[in-house]
């Protein structure tokens, strides 16, 4: 049973300025690894703290991507949005799934 799973940032983000496109091409996705060893996922509770750590892993694999430009806003949403629905399927857990599904149709 898997105990971790790596969530990245996608580099194909649409409206990143030429720097950070020439630094999304040339370099490895960013990622970071969130680890459940410690949860039980088969509860709510334990689906839920998941949940946040996923959440929090995405924004800080697209933190390069961050501004408060609101232009630019965008892509980094859109990267955040990307890296955690991407988590969430690799996961394949019903009730991280339920909740996922839950947030973003109150988000979208």
């Amino acid at each position: 049973m898997n105990t971790a799973i790596k969530i990245a940032a996608l580099a194909a983000l649409a409206g990143i300025t030429g720097s950070q496109q020439a630094h999304a091409q040339s370099a490895e996705p960013l990622s970071e690894t969130v680890s459940f060893k410690d949860l039980d996922l088969t509860s709510e509770q334990g689906a839920r703290i998941l949940y946040v750590r996923l959440q929090r892993a995405a924004r800080e694999v697209c933190s390069p991507y961050e501004t408060l430009e609101l232009s630019r806003r965008r892509s980094w949403q859109s990267c955040v949005d990307n890296a955690l629905e991407t988590a969430v399927t690799k996961l394949n857990n019903p009730l991280v799934a339920a909740l996922h599904n839950t947030r973003a149709t109150r988000a979208g």
